[in-house]
């Protein structure tokens, strides 16, 4: 059995301009959505409006992310986690961390 490694990591507090961009994709993205299901409606845009509705799912879906760098304890090779994470892989040496968020 191999034994993980545990970090202590201070969760960052979101700023004005993280929360202020957040919001603006989401919107773009529902825009985005509400334009692809009127051209999706049409006959000719059935084809752009599928992927109008992809790219304007993908800021959606970018907009719901939380993540934070963390460097991997083994490599020193930076990972971008979720803030809700329990644990990571690391790319570079394949080891488990698990976080202890504070």
């Amino acid at each position: 059995m191999e034994a993980f490694e545990t970090i202590a990591v201070k969760r960052k507090k979101k700023g004005v301009f993280n929360l202020l961009g957040r919001v603006m994709l989401g919107l773009v993205g529902l825009f985005g959505l509400m334009l692809a299901a009127i051209l999706i409606l049409t006959i000719i845009g059935i084809i752009p409006g599928m992927a109008f509705m992809a790219s304007s799912m993908l800021f959606v879906g970018i907009a719901f992310l939380d993540m934070q760098e963390v460097r991997c304890p083994h490599c020193h090779k930076k990972a971008g986690v979720h803030k809700k994470a329990e644990d990571f892989e690391c790319k570079r040496c394949k080891r488990t961390t698990i976080i202890d968020w504070e």
